[in-house]
């Protein structure tokens, strides 16, 4: 499970869910409505550390 990697897109006001799912093992998560170049931001981040973590 070490390689899967878990982006939650929650909806706008539910910032405080934000870092319960992070507690719960979810890697990251971004809030609606969001641009493209977040999501792709976040995604590059994730790779990223994950990348430096092997």
């Amino acid at each position: 499970m070490d390689d899967l990697r878990f982006i939650v897109v929650a909806m706008e006001g539910a910032r405080e869910e934000g870092s319960e799912v992070l507690k719960r093992g979810v890697n990251d998560y971004v809030v609606r409505p969001f641009t493209p170049d977040i999501l792709r931001n976040k995604l590059i981040q994730l790779f990223t550390v994950k990348s430096k973590r092997r």
